[in-house]
């Protein structure tokens, strides 16, 4: 039998899939990064997990682990696979974002100020070359990153809410 699903159609559902995936996550990206992080007050505990029980539950605010691996979420009904996969990526991304919004401030403040200092200088060139930019304005651009729950949502449609091949086989947590 044909298939009588248009391509654009495809695309309009996908879009809404991955629109109601965003809102339904942003009350967690929400409720679970009240504050901004300072890296110079986080303590990273990092985790090896053996079973989906070695997941820790998600507080306010987030504990900053990281896990050094995945496990198997397919055992797991539906509702409590979504939680514990939740619970595994959301503190790494929080991390993620607290390393780049400390930079981000960091070349907004020499855009209000020259970096003056050897190092700085050494610093700003580095990151320039890195980025592919020519300023730090395209630089503090380029520095900017999407909401915690567009993160969420790209990691929930690629890894299938932790049950694909490449998250379970190739730790791509």
């Amino acid at each position: 039998m044909k298939n009588n699903i248009t391509p654009h159609l495809i695309n309009w559902k996908f879009l809404v899939l991955l629109l109601s995936i965003t809102f339904s996550l942003s009350f967690v990206s929400y409720f679970f990064y009240s504050k901004p992080l300072h890296k110079e007050s986080i303590t990273v505990q990092s985790v090896y997990l053996k079973t989906p029980k070695d997941i820790r539950v998600l507080t306010n605010p987030v504990h900053a682990i990281i896990y050094q691996n995945s496990v198997d979420l397919n055992s797991l009904p539906v509702a409590q696979k979504k939680l514990h996969f939740i619970a595994m990526v959301l503190p790494s991304i929080l991390l993620a974002k607290a390393a780049h919004q400390t930079l981000q401030n960091k070349v907004h403040a020499w855009l209000t100020k020259k970096p003056e200092t050897i190092k700085e200088k050494l610093e700003v060139k580095k990151l320039l070359k890195q980025f592919k930019v020519n300023s730090l304005s395209l630089l503090y651009n380029a520095l900017y990153t999407p909401p915690t729950s567009l993160i969420l949502a790209q990691s929930i449609i690629e890894s299938g809410w932790g049950t694909s091949r490449f998250f379970r086989e190739a730790n791509n947590i």
